[in-house]
C-alpha cells in the first residue's frame, strides 16, 4: 500500500473509532462501542505508522535524488567553465554578448549563454588547437567527451551555424567530430550546396555522395553532375578526338573560326561585342571570320549557320552543362566543333576565355593539325572571387584562406587558365597590366601579344541631345548629367558613384541627375542605397538594347568608371570607357591598374582615388564647374581612340599574328 492509501486508510479508521466512541457514549458505555473504537484506534494507530514508513522511504529517496541533481549541477558548472575558457580562445570572443543579453530574465539570460557558448567552443575545438598547442586529431572528441557534449549538441551546432550562414565553420565541425554519416539529409543537402557556392567543390562532393546514399533520384543525379564538374575543373578529363586528316592543305586561306561562350544577339556584353567587332574588322582588312557558339546556347535548328553584319556564327544545337555535366558537355561540344571545322575548313582556330573553349578548340586543333590561338581577355577566377566574397561578406579573403583553405573554384580555374595559355600556340591578352600577370605565370614573353579594347568611332558619333530620351527620362533640359553605362554588378562600384553624386548634388546650385544603365545583380541593393541616402535625381534605366545605346551617351557630360579596387577590376580593362572617349564624353575613372593604363595612355581621363565617395566628389564638383575643362577632355578622348583604338587596326595586328602561326598568307 503506498502512502496516499495509507493516508486515507488511517482517516477512515480514526473517523470510525471517533464515531464509535461518540455513541458508546451516548448509549452509555456501550461494551460492543467500545470495543470497535478501541479497535479502530489499532487499526488507525497501525496506519499511521506505516504512513510514517512511507515517508521515510520517499524522504531517503528525495535526498538520494538531490544529491544526484547537485551532481548534475557541478558538472553543468564544470562545463560551463571549460566553455567559458574555450570560449574565450575563439575568434567569436565576448562580442556583442551584452546586447544579445539584453531584455532577457536571469534564468533565460543563462540558457542563451550556455547555448551560445556551447556553439562557440564547438567551434573552437573544431578550428583551432586547444589550449594554443596543437593536439592529435583525436584530442577533438575526447575535448568533447570531458565538456558533456554528444553527437545531439554537434548536430545542434551545425544546424545553428549552417542557417546563420556559417557554412564553413559548420564542414570544419562536421569533419572535426566525424558526424558526416549521422547529419539528416536535409543538412546534407544544404551543406553540399552552400559549399559549393562558396567554391569549396571537393568539401561539397562529400555531402553531395553522402545524400546521394541517403536520399532519391535527384540525390543522385546532383551527386553525378557535381563529380563531372570536379573532373572538369580539377583537371582529370579533357575531351578526346581521334586524329583526322591533316586540314591545313584543304584549308581556306585567311579564314579563321572564333571559339567563344556567349554571342550576339542572344547576349549583350562587352564579351560579345568585342567579339562582334573583331569579327567585322577581319572582314574588312579581307581575312574571312566565322563564329562558333558553345552548345546549349542555341535552341532550334541544327548547325546551319547565320549572318550578322556579314560575319558567319554556327550555333549547333545540343545539351546544356546543366544537363549533361561538364565532362560529356566538353566531349559533345568538341564533337560539334569538329564537324563545324570540316564543313568550313578553316586556316587557324582562334578561342576566347574561358578555359573551356580552348580545351574544346586544342583538342580539335591538335587532331586536325590546325594551330589555335587563346585569347585570355580575363582572369575569370578574380572575376568569380570578387563576386562570392560580395555575396557571402568576405572582407578578408586572405585571412579566409588562411582559415579554411582557397576555394577550389578559385584555385582549379586559374591552374586551368595557365594551362590553356600553355598549350596554346599563340596567346592575345588585352593590356599591360594583363600581360604582365600572363608572363609572371610562366608563359614565355614570345608567346604573347596585346590586342586592346577598341571602338568603332563611327559607331560612336553623336550627332546631338536626343531630347525625346531626355523628356522620357524626366532630365531636365538644363541638367548636367552624370552617368555609367555597365553591367551592374558589384566590383563596378556603382554605389561609390551614387554616393559621391549625392553629396555633390545636394550642394550644387546647377540642376544635376545620375544616369545609371544597365541591369545585373547589383541593381535591387543599388536602388535601396539610393533611397536610404535621399539621393534626388537618380535615374536607374534597367536593361537597354546596345542598339539604342548612344542615345543614353548623349545625354550624359560625365561618364564615370567608378570601379572598386578589387583584383579582378586592377588586372581587366573593360570595352566601356572607350565607347565613352569615341562618343565625346568627359570620363572620370577609378585608379584602378588597368584603368590608369588606359588614361596614362590616352591623356583624357581623371582619376580619382578607387572606392573613396569623397575622393570621387572632389572630382565631379570640378567638373561639374568647369565645362571648358570637360569639353578639353572629350575632345582629346575622342582623338585618341580614332587614332590608336580602332577595331580596323586591331584587325592587322591580328592578321600579323595569324600569318605567323601558318604557312597559308593572308589574301
Amino acid at each position: 500500500m503506498n502512502f496516499r492509501k495509507l493516508q486515507i486508510a488511517a482517516t477512515a479508521l480514526v473517523a470510525a473509532g471517533g464515531i464509535a466512541s461518540v455513541a458508546a457514549v451516548i448509549v452509555d458505555g456501550s461494551p460492543a462501542l467500545v470495543a470497535i473504537a478501541v479497535i479502530a484506534g489499532l487499526l488507525a494507530s497501525m496506519a499511521m505508522l506505516g504512513a510514517l514508513r512511507a515517508v521515510r522511504k520517499r524522504v531517503v529517496v528525495s535526498e538520494r535524488r538531490i544529491r544526484d541533481l547537485q551532481s548534475r549541477l557541478d558538472r553543468t558548472d564544470a562545463t560551463l567553465t571549460a566553455l567559458d575558457e574555450a570560449f574565450a580562445r575563439t575568434p567569436y570572443g565576448a562580442a556583442n554578448s551584452q546586447q544579445q543579453m539584453s531584455g532577457l530574465a536571469g534564468v533565460e539570460q543563462r540558457q542563451v549563454e550556455f547555448e551560445r557558448r556551447t556553439l562557440t567552443a564547438l567551434v573552437a575545438l573544431a578550428t583551432e588547437p586547444f589550449d594554443g598547442q596543437d593536439e592529435p586529431r583525436t584530442s577533438v572528441s575526447e575535448r568533447r567527451r570531458e565538456l558533456h557534449l554528444g553527437t545531439e549538441h554537434v548536430l545542434v551546432a551545425v544546424e545553428h551555424l549552417l542557417m546563420t550562414g556559417e557554412a564553413l565553420e559548420a564542414d570544419r565541425i562536421v569533419r572535426a567530430h566525424a558526424v558526416l554519416d549521422k547529419l539528416p539529409l536535409r543538412l546534407l543537402r544544404l551543406l553540399a550546396r552552400a559549399l559549393r557556392d562558396r567554391g569549396y567543390l571537393a568539401r561539397a562532393q562529400d555531402y553531395f555522395e553522402t545524400a546521394a546514399r541517403q536520399g532519391d533520384p535527384r540525390d543522385v543525379r546532383t551527386r553525378e553532375l557535381r563529380a563531372s564538374e570536379l573532373e572538369v575543373m580539377s583537371g582529370r578529363f579533357r575531351p578526346t578526338i581521334a586524329p583526322q586528316t591533316d586540314m591545313t592543305a584543304t584549308a581556306t586561306p585567311g579564314r579563321v573560326l572564333h571559339v567563344v561562350g556567349r554571342a550576339v544577339p542572344t547576349t549583350q556584353s562587352g564579351y560579345t561585342l568585342r567579339t562582334h567587332s573583331t569579327a567585322r574588322a577581319q572582314l574588312a582588312v579581307g581575312l574571312d571570320a566565322h563564329v562558333y557558339v558553345q552548345l546549349g546556347i542555341t535552341n532550334g535548328g541544327g548547325v546551319t549557320p547565320d549572318e550578322l553584319d556579314g560575319v558567319t556564327y554556327h550555333r549547333p544545337t545540343g545539351p546544356s552543362i546543366f544537363e549533361v555535366g561538364h565532362s560529356a558537355w566538353l566531349q559533345a561540344n568538341a564533337e560539334a566543333l569538329l564537324a563545324v571545322v570540316n564543313e568550313v575548313r578553316p586556316a587557324l582556330l582562334h578561342a576566347h576565355s574561358d578555359f573551356l573553349n580552348l580545351l574544346i578548340a586544342n583538342v580539335v586543333g591538335k587532331a586536325t593539325q590546325i594551330p589555335v590561338v587563346y585569347e585570355a581577355r580575363g582572369f575569370w577566377e578574380e572575376s568569380w572571387l570578387s563576386r562570392t566574397a560580395s555575396r557571402f561578406e568576405w572582407t578578408d579573403t586572405t585571412s579566409l584562406f588562411a582559415r579554411f583553405g582557397q576555394p577550389e573554384a578559385y584555385g582549379w580555374r586559374r591552374e586551368r587558365e595557365a594551362e590553356a595559355r600553355a598549350a596554346a600556340d599563340h596567346v592575345v591578352t588585352l593590356a599591360r597590366v594583363m600581360r604582365e600577370r600572363i608572363l609572371d605565370e610562366g608563359l614565355p614573353a614570345d608567346r604573347l601579344s596585346i590586342v586592346p579594347n577598341a571602338v568603332d568611332s563611327r559607331r560612336f558619333t553623336v550627332e546631338g541631345r536626343d531630347e525625346t530620351l531626355a523628356s522620357a527620362l524626366d532630365v531636365p533640359t538644363d541638367a548636367l548629367v552624370v552617368g555609367c553605362i555597365t553591367s551592374i554588378v558589384e566590383y563596378e562600384g556603382i554605389e561609390v558613384l551614387i554616393e559621391a553624386f549625392h553629396q555633390v548634388s545636394s550642394e550644387s546650385l546647377r540642376p544635376l541627375r545620375l544616369l545609371v544603365v544597365g541591369d545585373g545583380p547589383a541593381l535591387p541593393a543599388l536602388r535601396a542605397r539610393a533611397n536610404e541616402l535621399g539621393a534626388d535625381g537618380v535615374v536607374f534605366t534597367g536593361r537597354v538594347p546596345h542598339a539604342d545605346v548612344l542615345g543614353y551617351y548623349s545625354l550624359i557630360d560625365i561618364f564615370a568608371v567608378p570601379r572598386r579596387p578589387a583584383d579582378v577590376c586592377h588586372l581587366v580593362t573593360p570595352l566601356k570607357p572607350f565607347e565613352a572617349f569615341a562618343a565625346g564624353r568627359a570620363v572620370v575613372m577609378s585608379d584602378v591598374e588597368a584603368l590608369k593604363e588606359i588614361a596614362e595612355d590616352s591623356g583624357a581621363a581623371t582619376l580619382f582615388s578607387a572606392g573613396d565617395p569623397h575622393a570621387l566628389a572632389d572630382v565631379l564638383r570640378e567638373l561639374v564647374e568647369d565645362d571648358l575643362h570637360r569639353a578639353e577632355m572629350a575632345q582629346r578622348g575622342a582623338a585618341w581612340v580614332q587614332a590608336e583604338r580602332s577595331w580596323t587596326g586591331n584587325a592587322a595586328d591580328y592578321a600579323r599574328i595569324y600569318e605567323a602561326l601558318t604557312t597559308i598568307a593572308v589574301p
